[in-house]
């Protein structure tokens, strides 16, 4: 009952792969999957530019392995569209391989998968080298940002020169002004002196007047001439 039970569950897959699917190591790939999920059958290309598939295993088996199919995760396989096929297993593989064509074809297929293998390693380096210039051109944009900023450091150096000199300026000016000030002050004490003498002067004018008075006051009431 066990041994009808897995037979029942065993399938076939025939698989029309369409697309980018020839020249890019694709049945490589179909065969390494298949070989690790233990999957029996084969994959052959096409004269259209497709490659065929045809699997035999259990049914959950082969849907994970319909999946594996897209490539979606390979750098150089496009799938387009998968034509598929369901039938009963008929038991015929012992394990799962390649058909290879003409072995001049296959040479000159294999000649061309690391052509077009090459290919896009040099894309995927032309990307790289892209990058670092992008990179590259940052770092100089960068640079350049350094450099405008040392020159305003500098301009604000040579700023903080002249200020200080001005400074130094002011310094002379505000001695300067404060000998003025001590100048000034001794010139108002002067003038105070000044003011004080004008004022002797004045009383002793205002004295020397009184007495001039009465010395004419005693020459009348000597009667002297």
């Amino acid at each position: 009952m066990i041994g009808d039970k897995n037979m029942a569950e065993m399938k076939r897959i025939i698989a029309t792969v369409k697309g980018k699917v020839q020249r890019v190591g694709y049945r490589d790939w179909i065969d390494e999957i298949a070989s690790s999920s233990g999957i029996k059958g084969f994959v052959e290309n096409l004269g259209d530019k497709s490659v065929r598939v045809v699997a035999e295993g259990e049914t959950q088996k082969l849907k994970n392995f319909i999946e594996f199919l897209y490539a979606r995760d390979h750098p150089l396989i496009k799938v387009l569209n998968i034509d598929l096929e369901w039938e009963e297993s008929r038991d015929e593989f012992e394990y799962f391989e390649i058909k290879y064509g003409e072995f001049k074809q296959e040479a000159f297929e294999r000649i061309g998968d690391a052509a077009v293998y090459l290919r896009g390693m040099m894309k995927k380096q032309d990307k790289m080298l892209d990058k670092q210039d992008e990179s590259l051109d940052k770092q100089d944009k960068m640079l350049d940002k350094q450099d405008k900023m040392l020159d305003k450091q500098d301009e604000t150096i040579e700023i903080l020169k002249d200020v200080k000199e001005d400074t130094g300026q002011i310094k002379q000016d505000t001695a300067l002004i404060s000998s003025i000030k001590e100048d000034t002050g001794v010139m108002r004490n002067s003038l105070k002196s000044l003011e004080e003498i004008h004022k002797e002067t004045i009383e002793l004018h205002h004295k020397y007047d009184k007495l001039e008075k009465d010395v004419e006051l005693i020459k009348d009431k000597l009667s002297i001439p």
